[in-house]
Parts: C-alpha cells; structure tokens; sequence
C-alpha cells in the first residue's frame, strides 16, 4: 500500500524522504512517549522505530483482514441475494402454472355450464311444446279412472244380476 492511499496520521503516511525518528529525538521533540493501553498487559510506547514498523505491519494485516472480511462478506450476501431471487423466480414460475391450470379448469367449467344451460334450455323448450299432450294426458288417465270405476260397477251390478237370475231360475 502506498503512502497515497493511507489516511492521513498513519504511520505510513510518512514520506520515505523524512529523517529517521530515533526515541531520542522524538523524547527531545515530543517529550516523554505516551502509553497505549492494549490487549496485553505490557504497554508500550507508540513512537518506538519498532513500534511504527510493527503499527505499520498491523495497519496493513488488519487492513488486508478486513477487505478478505468484506470481500466474504458480499460475496454470502451476493448469494443469498441469488439464492432468494431463485427462490422467488419458482415461486412466480409455480404461480403462474397455477395460474394456468386454474384458467383452464375454470375454462372447462364454462364448458360444462354452458353446455348444461343449452340442455336446460332444449327440455324447458320441449316441456313447453309437449305441455298440450302432457294435458291430454291427464284428462286420459282421469277417463280411465272413471272408466276403470264404471267396469267396476257394471260388473258388480252383472253379479247381482246374475244372482238374481239364478234365484230366479230356481225357484
């Protein structure tokens, strides 16, 4: 990494022109070096020559973890982004075969009621034209009925007479 590219203040800001820093001169410019607290328990002075290489030295490190982290990162967000719009691709892919099917479902229903409304229509049609005969009809069975009755009668009325013939004939 250049010293272009490090914000300013990092330790490889420092042109390569400048002078070497010793701890002296910086003790003598600066004053006494401050303490960084850190994650281990010794401190140790920030100016140090071996601490702004191995500042440096992490600076990088950390720089170059967190761009492979960045980088890991967008890349799992790149394919659960991709993962979800196939996701999403099926679901509208199964919906519209759905959609289909119900069309054409709904399209030999229409068939079948259509169908059945021009059935109702020929029989509500033929009732109508048959109506007459199905009225001469039944006056018929209301004539047979009475016919029905009066054989009935007359052949009662032929046993008495009969009857009465042979009471007749015999005395």
């Amino acid at each position: 990494m250049s010293s272009a590219e490090s914000p300013p203040g990092t330790p490889s800001a420092i042109p390569a022109s400048a002078p070497a820093l010793t701890t002296d001169a910086l003790s003598a410019t600066l004053g006494p070096a401050p303490i960084v607290a850190s994650s281990q328990t010794t401190a140790e002075p920030v100016f140090a020559d071996a601490s702004l290489v191995s500042d440096a030295d992490r600076f990088e490190s950390e720089q170059a973890r967190l761009i492979e982290r960045a980088d890991d990162m967008f890349r799992k967000i790149s394919q659960y982004i991709n993962a979800e719009m196939s996701t999403l691709e099926g679901d509208y892919s199964n919906l519209g075969r759905m959609n289909l099917t119900a069309a054409h479902a709904y399209a030999e229903i229409e068939r079948m009621v259509l169908g059945l409304n021009s059935m109702m229509s020929e029989l509500q049609n033929k009732y109508e034209h048959n109506k007459v005969y199905f009225a001469q009809i039944d006056a018929l069975e209301k004539s047979v009925e009475r016919l029905e009755t009066a054989a009935r009668e007359l052949d009662a009325y032929a046993r008495r007479l009969d009857q009465a013939f042979r009471a007749f004939g015999r005395g």
